[in-house]
């Protein structure tokens, strides 16, 4: 499973990561945030990883998607390996990352 070829892969590592997040409404009305992670490995090759994906209720607050967030770093046991988040200008999302 690709999940687990990456888990490997960032075991193996010893550079951090940097993450970016995006959150939208489709044409639909639905919420969805997608959030990436980005690496070098010990070839100096870049990768970039889907980590999350997910459909988000309303309403899209600071909690729930800050939840959303760290739910996803605990779930790839990243916490560690983080260096940097990167997120569009929504005002929402400075708030979410504080």
């Amino acid at each position: 499973m690709e999940r687990d070829k990456t888990l490997k892969l960032l075991d193996s590592i010893d550079s951090k990561i940097a993450v970016t997040t995006d959150i939208w409404t489709s044409s639909t009305k639905r919420g969805y945030m997608v959030v990436t992670m980005h690496f070098i490995d010990k070839s100096w090759v870049l990768h970039s990883r889907i980590m999350h994906f997910i459909h988000v209720l309303s309403p899209h607050d600071v909690t729930s998607l800050g939840e959303q967030l760290v739910t996803c770093f605990d779930d790839w046991n990243v916490d560690r390996k983080l260096y940097a988040i990167t997120v569009d200008n929504c005002s929402t999302n400075d708030c979410m990352i504080e």
